[in-house]
């Protein structure tokens, strides 16, 4: 007969959702006992660690009722043996006592080793929260960094283009037409201008950002209103241009 079988079997019982021992209950799972530890059977106090984590495991087992069912038989074997008027052999009591000691021990056991592995789950959440709000700092680091570098380049590009543009407009003032020179100067502004809002257009993308509040692809209606005044300049000052030659040439 294999006796630690139905000693796993029994556990396995005692371990259901549904198994509320009773006094009916405590006869049938003591002849249950007496009959598996008769002979001098000893429990493989491996194979009940085997047992107890296959019950943890299982969604309808529990270790904790398993507990408080060999904890009720514990208590209330001597009430069962009164009642039957015969004593418990004192080795079934022995081996009694093992069992339920082996079967805390291991239950103790997955209890706390429960405990441990969600303490360092829960470490590892809060230590990769952390590492996000790190790498989120980081990144807006970064982009406030390419903010401040093209702020700064798109002053400097201003400032030195604006500069060498006016050094030479006004160098070249009295050698050329003031239609030329309005020309250049208008198409030099629409290029400059063009420029700076590139850069900056590159910068606030970075950053998840919009310029003046611009739609979906589309430029401000400011950035396209000086862009046509622009414009506007220039086919004017070629018209005026054409004009003036047609009439003097």
């Amino acid at each position: 007969v294999d006796r630690q079988g139905l000693l796993q079997k029994l556990l396995i019982e005692l371990a259901a959702e549904n198994c509320k021992l009773d006094d009916a209950e405590l006869d049938r799972y003591m002849t249950k006992l007496i009959e598996i530890y008769q002979g001098g059977f000893r429990h493989s106090y491996s194979g009940i660690f085997g047992m107890i984590t296959t019950i943890d495991s299982e969604d309808k087992l529990s270790i904790e009722i398993l507990q408080q069912n060999i904890a009720f038989i514990h208590e209330n074997y001597q009430e069962w043996s009164r009642k039957r008027e015969e004593s418990v052999p004192e080795e079934l009591l022995k081996r009694l006592n093992k069992l339920e000691d082996h079967i805390n021990l291991d239950i103790s056991r997955i209890t706390y080793t429960k405990k441990i592995t969600e303490e360092k789950e829960e470490k590892s959440r809060a230590t990769n929260s952390n590492l996000k709000i790190i790498n989120k700092k980081a990144e807006n680091m970064q982009k406030e960094h390419v903010t401040i570098l093209g702020i700064f380049s798109s002053i400097v590009i201003t400032f030195v283009a604006g500069m060498v543009f006016s050094s030479s407009v006004l160098n070249n003032i009295d050698k050329v037409s003031i239609y030329r020179l309005v020309f250049i100067m208008a198409l030099i502004a629409l290029m400059i201008f063009n420029l700076v809002y590139l850069l900056l257009d590159f910068i606030a993308k970075i950053n998840n950002q919009r310029i003046l509040t611009e739609s979906q692809g589309k430029k401000p209606a400011i950035i396209e209103s000086i862009n046509m005044v622009l414009f506007a300049i220039l086919f004017l000052d070629f018209v005026l241009w054409a004009i003036y030659w047609c009439r003097f040439s």
